[in-house]
């Protein structure tokens, strides 16, 4: 017998749950992995690389603000202007050094820090080395007058110095987009795997729910049959024909209850008719009998009355000869009156 066929019901409701409970297990916890991929992913482009890159871009406003403010420092003659420049440059010094203790306190505490971060800022430190002296040179220079001495650091090693310094930041600033880039290329690629593993889980689910289906279904196409054959049953035709089930599974095992059932049935008709053929067999021996018990009643009080009959008409002529003597006994005992009115008159007579 195919081992498919003779599966039972239960089993099949069983495996097919199994196989979509196990299905969709496998898809929570791939879904979780996925997901806290793509949130890590997002964790370093927003809390990692988009802060250092948010730094460095105040790395570059800063070195940017002061190279102008330095150049202005050279080129203006008015001492108030001087001043303010002086304050502006010392103003974006303490907004450069806020920006470098965060980003310095980021890298020693991050996880996300790279080698070729910590060389990069190593370069953007040493260039700022380099260039800080030559700034407080020429501020130094221009508060003393030289603006010829002043003019020439500038040329010479601060606008060099400056460029470097910017473009060392630049570096920087782009490998943290390249960097978050790359992350981003990696999260959209889990996404978009991710929602083909979603597809692909959900077309194999809807595939397994129709195999286990249709093979529940098939366990159960001959119940159809067998419910047309109980109702029949059910209604007094112990003629129809149980379907025939070849699986061992419950429709099987109700066949067999449904056949044992109609054989009670057809039993217990069979019995009931021999039954009412008893009863009526008996009904006519009753009747039978109680007709012979008639018929000898009839015939005793049959004899009874002839016998009444006749001891009515010997009675009747017991009567007539005790008339007849009756009146033989009257006219003798008139006689017998006579003789003694005579006796008594002869008695009176010989009295007197």
């Amino acid at each position: 017998m195919n081992i498919f066929a003779a599966t039972s019901l239960r089993v099949r409701l069983i495996l097919g749950f199994s196989a979509v409970l196990v299905l969709l297990m496998a898809l929570t916890a791939f879904s979780i992995v996925q997901v806290n991929a793509i949130d890590e992913t997002l964790d370093r482009i927003n809390t990692q690389n988009s802060v250092k890159q948010r730094h460095a871009i105040n790395f570059r406003g800063s070195v940017h603000d002061r190279a102008i403010a330095v150049r202005d420092l050279v080129l203006l003659t008015d001492d108030t202007a001087l001043r303010a420049v002086e304050q502006d440059i010392r103003r974006l010094e303490t907004f450069y050094a806020d920006a470098a203790r965060k980003l310095d306190q980021m890298i020693a505490t991050s996880t996300g820090v790279t080698p070729e971060d910590r060389q990069m800022l190593a370069a953007i430190k040493a260039v700022e080395a380099r260039v800080m002296p030559v700034v407080t040179r020429i501020i130094t220079t221009r508060r003393g007058g030289d603006v010829d001495t002043a003019r020439q650091l500038l040329i010479e090693q601060a606008r060099p110095g400056f460029v470097e310094w910017l473009a060392r930041i630049n570096q920087f600033i782009d490998l943290q987009e390249t960097k978050n880039q790359v992350e981003g290329q990696r999260a959209g690629d889990a996404a978009r795997g991710f929602q083909s593993l979603m597809l692909t889980a959900g077309a194999l689910a809807v595939l397994l729910g129709l195999i286990f289906g249709a093979w529940c279904i098939a366990a159960l196409r001959p119940l159809r049959r067998l419910t047309r054959a109980v109702l029949a049953l059910s209604r007094g035709d112990l003629t129809v024909t149980v379907p025939a089930v070849a699986s061992r599974d419950e429709i099987g095992d109700i066949t067999g209850a449904v056949e044992v059932f109609k054989a009670n049935a057809v039993d217990a008709a069979g019995f009931r008719t021999a039954q009412a053929a008893a009863e009526r067999e008996a009904q006519a021996a009753k009747r039978r009998e109680m007709a012979a018990l008639a018929q000898t009643f009839e015939d005793q009080v049959r004899g009874v009355i002839n016998g009444l009959a006749r001891s009515a008409t010997e009675v009747r002529a017991s009567a007539q000869t005790l008339s007849t003597t009756a009146i033989d006994t009257e006219r003798r005992a008139g006689v017998v009156v006579q003789a003694a009115d005579q006796a008594t008159g002869n008695v009176e007579t010989v009295a007197a």
